[in-house]
């Protein structure tokens, strides 16, 4: 799978999909975790989105740009960067 190193050195094995879900599932009430699992997931988000480099690339970096935000927003956390477009 393609991802680019500096989402890999947020992340980890993880995709940035994967974690937006798991952040937007357990939110909801879809899904259980540890509360530290999700604090620790939005952080990762946050600085994914604040170090965010794809941005304006194409509409498909900017819908996941905007998916990061929303599941930060729906979490109940601020976005790190300065606007919220969602």
């Amino acid at each position: 799978m393609y991802r680019e190193q500096w989402v890999a050195d947020i992340l980890g094995n993880r995709s940035i999909l994967s974690v937006a879900l798991d952040v937007h599932m357990t939110t909801v009430g879809s899904a259980e975790r540890h509360p530290n699992e999700q604090e620790d997931d939005v952080t990762a988000l946050r600085e994914v989105e604040a170090t965010w480099k794809n941005h304006g690339i194409c509409d498909f970096d900017d819908a996941v740009l905007n998916l990061i935000r929303v599941a930060i927003h729906e979490a109940g956390y601020s976005l790190t960067s300065e606007t919220y477009g969602g």
